[in-house]
């Protein structure tokens, strides 16, 4: 329809929902240049319909947008033709039939028509009665379905020829300008084949020599298309090495760190899954002298076996946490002599050790006697968390435990003879990190019940407290000598000896306790007669290579 010029034209819309509280529903009427015009607000007329007018000023196709600030859903578009008078049935345009060539039988060559019939006569030249016909030309050879051999693709046109004499090769150029093909087989079928794509790192290998001051530390690099880390590694001095992954190789970022020993002149390969974007190796030099050969390989792999991400120190899969080989040590922590227990029940130090760096020690079996049936025997991981030099009154801060791992319990060890009478206060953090927590103990400065050295007291935890995670200070109530050490323990196994005399041997679970590296482990008694008897205790482990 055409509307006159200078004559109003009404919009009617009707809003969502009906929606009949619309205060701000505006059209916006546009000029045939595109340039808005002054917007005109809307009156609801009934039911959630509106209604507005606009009067064109020039001849052209005008629109009208229907446009709401609070009710963005409310979208409306309208185009109007405006003429110089009113006419419900313009003027057709007899070029335009001329133009798509629709009235003529043989469409003129250019015009829509004509285009459309060239592309209809091309798209029915790919089929047969009904059936498509497909052809892959290289500008020179041509290959088409084989009319003998429905869905199989021959390398000639030639009806009959069987596939498997004829394998078709698509190929085309990737990014890197390699070519990349699909062929098929001798039965027609489409080969596959996983290419193991490996690469030598270029920034983690190496054969310098290195000294025990200064570590060869690799460059990261990225691990993006890499499945599996591969290290090859002999030097004449034992080291350690370090497979060091980060997500962005930025420094301070080597986040993930998968750490092993090797012996010198031990040839050794591992395997790690990449995990993270970037890698580097490390190399550092345990041994007491400079290396004489040095000979590092990375190696990364696109496909790899699905294995853990790293092994173990003895190279089994880390799921294997128990079982021994090998490589282990067998030790054994022991001690047998004659003692008393300073008062009844009271826990006697009688031999430590500590793990050695680079271990593991896994206990297994605990024999004990004692020539009484009270005896008492235990086996401990230790941690020295605070003392205090009684005659300053100067506590010295120790280790902690990191959450969510706590001491079960703790107990003051005596390093000096008490000569005065004094109340030691520790104070400590509990098992769920609450600070300020606090118990005392009484030490006897003379007659039987003096403190002396090696003396052991337990103390007692605040209220329903079942743990200690760090001691925060350590204070006494009177200066003199008197020096003493708190210490954190988690039992490993506590036996008793039922009957005299008799040697006793309890077996542990390979592997439901193990020790770290560095820790210290602890033999103590204890009795409920203070009689001085023979006693013999022992506790046998592995130690393993971390």
């Amino acid at each position: 329809m055409q509307y006159k010029i200078s004559t109003p034209i009404y919009v009617r819309y009707v809003a969502i929902n009906d929606n009949t509280g619309l205060t701000d529903l505006y059209i916006i009427p546009t000029n045939p240049s595109g340039v808005d015009q002054t917007h005109v607000l809307m009156t609801h007329l009934e039911n959630g319909l509106y209604t507005a007018s606009f009067t064109p000023n020039s001849v052209g196709w005008w629109q009208a947008r229907v446009h709401s600030a609070l009710s963005a859903l409310e979208v409306y578009s309208a185009r109007y033709y405006v003429g110089t008078t009113d006419d419900p049935n313009p003027v057709q345009d007899d070029t335009f039939t001329g133009r798509i060539g629709e009235v003529q039988t043989t469409p003129t060559t250019n015009t829509v028509l004509g285009r459309l019939k060239d592309l209809w006569d091309k798209l029915n030249d790919l089929f047969t009665n009904g059936t498509a016909k497909v052809k892959i030309w290289d500008g020179t050879n041509t290959a088409n379905i084989d009319s003998a051999n429905a869905l199989y693709v021959s390398g000639k046109s030639a009806a009959g020829i069987a596939p498997s004499s004829n394998p078709l090769y698509v190929a085309g150029i990737d990014g890197g300008g390699l070519k990349r093909g699909i062929l098929t087989d001798t039965t027609g079928r489409v080969k596959t084949a996983e290419i193991q794509d490996v690469r030598i790192s270029t920034s983690n290998n190496s054969t310098t020599n290195i000294d025990t001051s200064t570590p060869f530390t690799g460059t990261g690099e990225s691990t993006l298309g890499v499945a599996g880390i591969q290290i090859n590694f002999i030097a004449s001095q034992p080291c350690t090495i370090q497979v060091q992954q980060s997500i962005d190789n930025v420094t301070g970022h080597w986040d993930i760190i998968d750490s092993y020993v090797t012996a010198a002149g031990v040839g050794d390969s591992r395997t790690f899954q990449a995990t993270a974007s970037y890698v580097r190796v490390i190399v550092t030099n345990t041994g007491t002298a400079t290396t004489t050969y040095f000979r590092l390989q990375t190696v990364l792999c696109p496909i790899v076996e699905t294995v853990p991400r790293a092994l173990t120190q003895e190279g089994r899969l880390k799921v294997d946490v128990g079982a021994t080989s090998s490589a282990r040590i067998p030790t054994q922590l022991k001690w047998e002599g004659t003692n008393a227990p300073p008062a009844s029940n009271v826990w006697v130090l009688v031999a430590s050790y500590t793990i050695p760096v680079g271990y593991n020690w896994t206990p297994y079996q605990t024999q004990y006697s004692a020539a009484n049936s009270s005896s008492l025997i235990r086996v401990a991981e230790e941690l020295s968390l605070g003392s205090l030099n009684t005659t300053t009154n100067i506590f010295t801060d120790g280790n902690s435990y990191s959450a969510p791992r706590f001491a079960s319990y703790i107990e003051l060890r005596m390093t000096q003879d008490c000569n005065t009478n004094m109340t030691i206060t520790i104070t400590y953090t509990n098992q769920d990190g609450t600070t300020g927590r606090t118990t005392t103990v009484a030490l006897s400065g003379s007659g039987p019940s003096k403190a002396v050295i090696g003396n052991i007291y337990l103390l007692t935890l605040q209220g329903t407290d079942t743990g200690v995670r760090d001691i925060t200070n350590i204070s006494t109530s009177a200066t003199g000598n008197g020096n003493c050490t708190v210490y954190g323990l988690v039992d490993i196994t506590r036996d008793s000896a039922d009957a005299s005399n008799v040697v006793y041997t309890d077996t542990l679970e390979i592997g439901a306790y193990v020790v770290q590296t560095g820790k210290i482990v602890s033999l103590s008694v204890s009795s409920a007669s203070t009689s001085s008897v023979a006693r013999y205790v022992a506790v046998l482990g592995l130690l393993g290579l971390v």
